[in-house]
C-alpha cells in the first residue's frame, strides 16, 4: 500500500459570482482550485467541472465510481 502521502490531496477551491458587463445579464458562476502540491490553479465555469478536475486528479486506477461520481450526480441541476 501506498503511503498516506500518495493518498492524500489537498486543494484550495473558490467559487463566486460573476455579472457580465451586458444590461440584463444574467450571473454566471465562476471557481478556482489550486492544487496544493502541484502549485497549479484551474479555472471552472460549473461545479460539474470541478468535479470532473477533482475526479480525474485522485481517482486511483482501477476504481470503478468515485466519491466524485456520485457527488456529481447529485448536481446534475447545476
Amino acid at each position: 500500500m501506498q503511503p498516506i502521502e500518495e493518498r492524500t490531496f489537498s486543494f484550495v477551491v473558490r467559487i463566486w459570482w460573476e455579472r457580465r458587463d451586458l444590461a440584463g445579464a444574467r450571473l454566471t458562476w465562476r471557481g478556482s482550485i489550486d492544487d496544493i502540491q502541484t502549485g497549479t490553479r484551474t479555472y471552472f465555469q460549473s461545479p460539474r467541472a470541478l468535479c470532473r478536475f477533482l475526479e480525474a486528479r485522485t481517482m486511483p486506477a482501477g476504481v470503478s465510481e468515485s466519491l466524485i461520481t456520485r457527488l456529481r450526480r447529485r448536481l446534475r441541476p447545476w
